[in-house]
């Protein structure tokens, strides 16, 4: 899941995203853990009304074998001392906790933004799982066919079974037509 309003597209491909004016960070959190659901539900929104459009965070679940193993590398590659989660990783840090996310985070993103963004953090396999979780781009609209001479149905009921005498169909009415301008 993402917040922070990403287009996952940008996660997809290799180009080194710092510089473009966006902290990205990766949220690890467990569906069962109420730490998780404040930093979820209260921290990360505060921060998007704090930088609108300035942050993104990828929201995984280590409730998944992706989220996990990605939360793995992440334990390691950063060496956390604590295991558990909230886990939040950006730039160079990685925080724990419902209480050091909200206490450090912010400062952080002010000086990530500083420096002109951070990209995701350099973990072995998550812009595959960002790109798998990417929506499936919205195709453009087809276009209108041509106005076409409009077209008239009528239902046919056959009369015996209506019970009533068949009669036929009443003529079109005519077009009146204009006459034509006096000659001059």
């Amino acid at each position: 899941r993402l917040w922070g309003g990403m287009s996952v597209a940008l996660a997809m491909t290799s180009v080194s995203w710092a510089g473009d004016g966006v902290v990205r960070a990766v949220l690890f959190s467990s569906p069962t853990c109420p730490h998780c659901q404040k930093v979820r539900e209260q921290v990360l929104p505060a921060l998007g009304d704090r930088f609108p459009g300035q942050v993104q965070v990828a929201v995984l679940s280590t409730a998944t074998p992706a989220g996990r193993d990605l939360y793995w590398s992440a334990f390691w590659r950063y060496g956390v001392e604590q295991r558990g989660v909230p886990l939040l990783v950006v730039g160079d840090f990685a925080l724990v906790g419902s209480v050091e996310i909200p206490q450090r985070l912010p400062a952080l993103v002010e000086g990530y933004l500083a420096q002109g963004g951070v990209d995701w953090p350099p973990l072995p396999g998550l812009a595959a799982v960002l790109a798998a979780s990417a929506p499936a781009p919205t195709p453009p609209p087809a276009p209108m066919p041509a106005p076409e001479a409009p077209v008239v149905a009528t239902a046919v009921v056959p009369a015996a079974s209506a019970g009533l005498e068949p009669r036929p169909a009443p003529e079109p009415e005519p077009t009146p037509v204009s006459p034509e301008p006096p000659a001059a």
